[in-house]
């Protein structure tokens, strides 16, 4: 934010589509040193390497995430019983985005969705970019845009690209976290002192600068004129008239430099008119962005929970194909056994037929045997 003339109003500089460390130090050098000054370098954070976690852990890394994470604070849910450590991962093709995740005690990886943010013990500097009076999603927007810095700064991604508000989310954060987490005191606006001087003296006929020094040398040239004059008495009627025609040249002197006045007085109003126009459109630009980072955080949450609902989908797709499959198995075994039973059935028949054959040869043998004992 610069201060220039009337034709050219107070603007901020969108053009920045890739910021870097440099970037970063030197604007923030330039507009912000004392917050600046303030924030923890990245060597007070902790990060960690997703090595570090194992190889069931590696394994099941999640696509496009970054190696090193950063941690972000402890999860203390109601419903876990143990508190593990959340950890920050940047990802997308301009590491703009990041993602928060926990490993669970079977080395699996649990994802920490923000809305879920509440039940985190953030560590510093983190839970200081804000309190709740700001808004959830502004404290989201600041946490990334401080990890996304401190990801910059310790050397682990090369540019963040594509997150035109980041300098509002970064230059906020650092003010929250100057003032250890309170609401800072608003910046006096810096404004220069001519315009200021030139209104003052337009509004009580002081004369300014350049008046001043006119005035300064007509009473010189006045004192310098006296004293070749002759003494005032009442046989020199002729200072009465030089008095009046020095008082003439005096009042032309002056008309000028007042005129300039008024030109002047003119261009402040006209300036502080503009600005107060620009300032107006600024508070309406920095709205809409801050309303189209809604919208894409939501867009990027729905398109997250579709992958969610999607990957239930197929993983129910494939356990109905399965069950059907065994389904189909069972009553082919099913088949198979009533054929079974029916073979056993038809040879359970014809061995009664045999026994009932065998039974009556046996009783013909018996009376046979009878009949020859007599």
């Amino acid at each position: 934010m610069t201060y220039t003339n009337v034709n050219n109003p107070i603007t901020i500089d969108e053009s920045v589509t890739s910021w870097y460390t440099q970037t970063i130090s030197r604007q923030a050098r330039s507009l912000i040193p004392d917050d600046f000054e303030k924030l923890p370098t990245f060597e007070t954070v902790k990060f960690s390497h997703r090595k570090s976690f194992g190889p069931i852990v590696d394994t099941h890394w999640p696509q496009e995430a970054s190696e090193m994470v950063l941690i972000l604070g402890t999860f203390d849910a109601p419903h876990l019983n143990f508190k593990p450590l959340v950890y920050v991962y940047v990802h997308g093709s301009k590491t703009h985005y990041i993602g928060y995740f926990y490993v669970n005690p079977d080395s699996s990886i649990c994802r920490v969705q923000q809305s879920s943010l509440q039940h985190v013990d953030i560590d510093e500097p983190f839970c200081d970019v804000g309190d709740l009076s700001v808004g959830k999603q502004t404290l989201c927007n600041r946490v990334r845009a401080m990890a996304l810095y401190y990801f910059l700064a310790a050397g682990y991604i090369d540019e963040v690209g594509d997150y035109n508000h980041f300098w509002l989310d970064f230059k906020q954060s650092c003010a929250w976290i100057a003032n250890k987490g309170s609401r800072p005191k608003p910046h006096a606006r810096v404004q220069k002192q001519e315009p200021d001087t030139v209104l003052a003296s337009a509004a009580t006929s002081v004369p300014g600068p350049e008046l001043t020094d006119l005035t300064h040398d007509t009473v010189a040239s006045k004192k310098r004129t006296g004293d070749d004059e002759p003494k005032p008495t009442a046989e020199h009627p002729i200072i009465t008239i030089s008095a009046e025609a020095r008082l003439a040249n005096s009042e032309r002197a002056n008309a000028q430099p007042r005129a300039e006045i008024d030109t002047q007085a003119r261009a402040v109003g006209q300036l502080r008119a503009q600005m107060t126009v620009n300032h107006q459109l600024l508070a309406k630009v920095n709205g809409l962005t801050a309303e189209i980072s809604r919208v894409k955080n939501e867009s990027m949450f729905s398109q997250n929970a579709y992958r969610g609902i999607q990957v239930q989908h197929d993983e129910l797709a494939e356990l109905h194909a399965n069950t059907l499959n065994n389904e189909n198995a069972l009553r082919d075994q099913l088949g198979q056994i009533q054929a079974r039973c029916a073979q056993a059935e038809r040879r359970s028949k014809v061995l009664e037929k045999e026994v009932e054959g065998l039974k009556q040869r046996m009783r013909r043998a018996g009376e046979a045997l009878n009949i020859s004992a007599f």
